[in-house]
C-alpha cells in the first residue's frame, strides 16, 4: 500500500466500521492483536522459566503459535507434544477472552499474514463450551429434565474464532469496494511498543526480533532478569547488576537458523528456526538426542522462511506492488520496524503501572491453574457486553459512513482492548482460558498414507 503502518491500520478499521452493511444497533470493534500478544509471549517466557528452574518439564520449550509448525508436530508422534508451549496464539487468546469476557455471540474475525490461521481455528483446541442454561418456555415448566439431574442443557461449542481472513484476501476485498481505500477510523485497542522503553539489546534488527511474536526475546528477558536478581541476592550489592542484558545471535547456516546466547545465562542457548527445512533439521536432531540440539533450551519455531512477516497469506507480486518478492519483503520489515520505534505507541495502561511500556503479565499466578480452584471460578458463562455504555458508542461508531475520523470530534476515551482487559478476564476465568490442546496424530496419519490417500495430507 506504500503507507505507514498506523495509517494502514486506520484503514482497515475505517474499512470495517464505514464500509461492511450491517444491521441497526449492531457493533463493529477493531482491535490490533498486540494485547493479545503480549499476554502469550509473557506467559510463555513464564513457562520457560518454570521448567527451567524446576526440571518438571522437558526443554527445549517450543512456541506453539505457528498452526503450520503443530499440525507438524502432532503427526510427529507424542514424545514432541510435551515440549511444545501449552499456551494459545494471539488469535486464540483474543477469541477466548473476547468471548468469555464480553460476548459468547459475537462474530470474531482475524486477519492473518497465514492461511494456516484458517486450519487453527477449527481445530479441536479453538472451542469453548458455554454452559449457559437453556430459557424454558412456560409450557414446559415443571417437566422432567431429560439431561439429569444437575447437569446443564444448553451447553454449546464457542469457537473462538469464526472466520480468517489473509492479508491479501482482505486488500482484495477493500480494492472491490473502493479502489482509494478511503476509509479511516481509530483501533479500539491500544498498540503497545515491542521492547520496553524502545531498547533493542541485541545484535539483530527489531523486525526480526518481533516479526513472529518475540516470543524468544520475552523468555531471554525473563530468564535474564531472574538470573540479574538471584545474583543481587548472593551479592547483596544491586548496584554491581548489569542494568540491562545483551543478546548476540550467531547466524548458523542462513538468517533462518540462529542461535541466541546471553553472557549471564551460560548454560541457556536459545534458537530461531524459521521455514521447514529448519523444522525438520531440529525435529530430527531432538528425536536422535544429537549434541547440538540437545542444547537448546527454548526454540522460537515457524513454518514460514522469515518467520510470519514472510507468511503464506501476505500479499505478493502485482501490479499494485511490482517489486519482487524479497524487495516487499524487506520494504514490510522496514515499515515494522518503524511502526515499533514511534513513541507514539507507547500505552497508556503500561505507563499507569509504572512499568515504562513494557508487557506486564508476570503477575498471573500459573500454579492456580494447577490447583483445583478454577472450579470456584465462574468461567462457564460469558456477561453480555453491556451496550449501553461501551466506549465504542459513545466515541460515535455508528455514525453515517465517513472517510475521515473528523478533526471536531470530541477526545476519544481509552480504548477498549488491551492488556489490562486481558488481565481482568484472565483473573476470572482462569488460565485454563488460553491453554491449548494437542493431539497426538501420528498413527492417523500413517493411516493415510497407508491408504495412499495423498490429498487428504493437504493443509
Amino acid at each position: 500500500m506504500g503507507r505507514p503502518a498506523t495509517e494502514a491500520l486506520r484503514c482497515v478499521a475505517g474499512f470495517f466500521k464505514h464500509a461492511i452493511p450491517r444491521n441497526p444497533g449492531q457493533r463493529v470493534f477493531v482491535s490490533d492483536l498486540r494485547w493479545a500478544l503480549a499476554i502469550g509471549a509473557e506467559l510463555t517466557a513464564g513457562e520457560y522459566l518454570r521448567r527451567r528452574l524446576t526440571r518438571a518439564a522437558p526443554l527445549p520449550l517450543i512456541v506453539s503459535a505457528c498452526p503450520g509448525w503443530v499440525c507438524y508436530c502432532e503427526k510427529q508422534g507424542g514424545a514432541l507434544l510435551s515440549r511444545l508451549s501449552p499456551f494459545l496464539s494471539p488469535q486464540g487468546i483474543a477469541g477466548s477472552l473476547v468471548k468469555r469476557g464480553l460476548d459468547a455471540t459475537c462474530y470474531h474475525v482475524s486477519i492473518q499474514p497465514c492461511f494456516d490461521r484458517k486450519l487453527e481455528a477449527a481445530r479441536d483446541g479453538g472451542f469453548w463450551t458455554n454452559g449457559t442454561k437453556e430459557t424454558v418456555a412456560p409450557e414446559e415448566e415443571g417437566k422432567e429434565n431429560e439431561k439429569g439431574e444437575g447437569e446443564e442443557a444448553g451447553g454449546e461449542k464457542v469457537p473462538y474464532t469464526d472466520c480468517v481472513l489473509s492479508t491479501a484476501e482482505l486488500l482484495e476485498w477493500m480494492r472491490e469496494v473502493d479502489e482509494t481505500l478511503p476509509w479511516r477510523a481509530p483501533l479500539d485497542s491500544e498498540v503497545d511498543p515491542a521492547l520496553e522503553g524502545g531498547r533493542n539489546p541485541t545484535n539483530e534488527t527489531l523486525a526480526r526480533v518481533e516479526g513472529s511474536g518475540g516470543y524468544l526475546h520475552q523468555a531471554m528477558l525473563k530468564a535474564w532478569r531472574h538470573a540479574v536478581a538471584e545474583a543481587e541476592k548472593d551479592t547483596g550489592d544491586p548496584a554491581g547488576s548489569p542494568s540491562t542484558p545483551v543478546f548476540e545471535y550467531e547466524t548458523k547456516r542462513n538468517r533462518n537458523h540462529q542461535l541466541v546466547r546471553c553472557a549471564a545465562l551460560p548454560e541457556e542457548v536459545f534458537c530461531v528456526a524459521y521455514g521447514f527445512q529448519q523444522i525438520q533439521n531440529i525435529v530430527r536432531g531432538l528425536k536422535k538426542n544429537l549434541p547440538a540440539v540437545r542444547s537448546y533450551t527454548f526454540i522460537e519455531m515457524m513454518a514460514c522462511p522469515d518467520g510470519c512477516l514472510n507468511g503464506g497469506g501476505q500479499i505478493r507480486r502485482s501490479p499494485h506492488t511490482p517489486q519482487n518478492h524479497e524487495a516487499t519483503l524487506r520494504a514490510v520489515e522496514g515499515v515494522f520496524e518503524e511502526f515499533l520505534m514511534n513513541p507514539e505507541h507507547v500505552s497508556g495502561s503500561c505507563l499507569e503501572n509504572g512499568e515504562g511500556g513494557e508487557a506486564n503479565c508476570g503477575d498471573f499466578k500459573e500454579e492456580e491453574s494447577h490447583s483445583g480452584n478454577l472450579a470456584k471460578k465462574d468461567s462457564t458463562e460469558a456477561p453480555k457486553w453491556d451496550h449501553a455504555t461501551s466506549s465504542c458508542q459513545q466515541n460515535g461508531i455508528h455514525a453515517p459512513a465517513s472517510t475521515g475520523e473528523g478533526e471536531g470530534a470530541a477526545p476519544a476515551e481509552k480504548p477498549l482492548f488491551s492488556q489490562k482487559f486481558a488481565r481482568e478476564i484472565l483473573e476470572r476465568v482462569g488460565l485454563d482460558a488460553v491453554r491449548c490442546v494437542f493431539v497426538d496424530r501420528q498413527k492417523d496419519f500413517e493411516e493415510m498414507l497407508n491408504k495412499g490417500n495423498i490429498q487428504s495430507l493437504k493443509w
